[in-house]
């Protein structure tokens, strides 16, 4: 009989306790002074309102710190659509590309040994379709997305009192893989590579002296000419963003 009722116990417990768990769980207690009873919650209450309180935010603007090496500046903003999706869109403003021009460092768009270009600022855009499959898109999760970005790289091109503008162009659509990391309630950090088809169209700048005939001064020509080719490319990110 006590067998039995060992017996009966265990699978009551087994049953019971994994209810009791998933649930909230009130606890009354009785003040000896006053004689009144009272109820608190357990922890899971306080858990449930801090990951209530995560999901409330929906917008986010972001500042994306590497591609201060290629001399782009940019800012962008993030809506969340719902947990398994969010688009972000962005604006900054280009300088000089410094890796490209260790890259193409002989070419006179860089070079410029008589000091005829001058770096000028350019508009660049941002666009980013994010899916989270485990629906987690502002908290830690991870992430694919499509990416689409669009820099362009101006100079302006000086001699005498002719101006001419100059540009290289990068176009970026790929597929890039984050994720985030939720730091505090409105702190979210965004880190993402990917690869990309890129297409650049270039104005290229061929610098070259030439005397003039009829004052025999040593001049300098300038010709551009706009080359287009696709190439590979590749996407890295860290952003730090504000929710609200």
């Amino acid at each position: 009989m006590i067998r039995q009722f060992h017996y009966f116990l265990f699978f009551y417990c087994f049953l019971i306790v994994p209810q009791v768990m998933a649930q909230e769980v009130i606890v009354k207690k009785r003040n000896v002074e006053t004689g009144k009873y009272y109820s608190s919650s357990n922890n899971y209450t306080s858990l449930k309102n801090k990951s209530n309180a995560k999901e409330k935010y929906t917008n986010c603007i972001k500042y994306n710190f590497l591609p201060f090496f290629i001399g782009e500046f940019p800012v962008g903003y993030e809506i969340r659509i719902n947990p398994f999706i969010t688009l972000e869109a962005g604006l900054g403003v280009t300088t000089n590309n410094y890796m490209d021009q260790l890259v193409f460092s002989a070419e006179d768009f860089y070079s410029n040994p008589n000091g005829y270009l001058r770096n000028t600022v350019s508009l660049s855009q941002n666009a980013t379709i994010k899916i989270f499959p485990e629906g987690n898109s502002y908290n830690n999760g991870i992430y694919i997305g499509i990416d689409y970005k669009n820099r362009p790289y101006s100079k302006i091109l000086t001699q005498n009192n002719f101006s001419q503008k100059a540009t290289k162009l990068f176009i970026d659509i790929g597929l890039i893989a984050g994720y985030h990391i939720r730091s505090s309630e409105r702190i979210l950090i965004d880190l993402y590579a990917g690869v990309s088809q890129r297409h650049i169209t270039w104005d290229q700048v061929s610098l070259f002296q030439t005397i003039d005939p009829n004052t025999g001064d040593l001049i300098a020509e300038i010709q551009i000419n706009q080359l287009r080719y696709p190439t590979l490319g590749v996407l890295l990110g860290f952003k730090i963003g504000y929710l609200f």
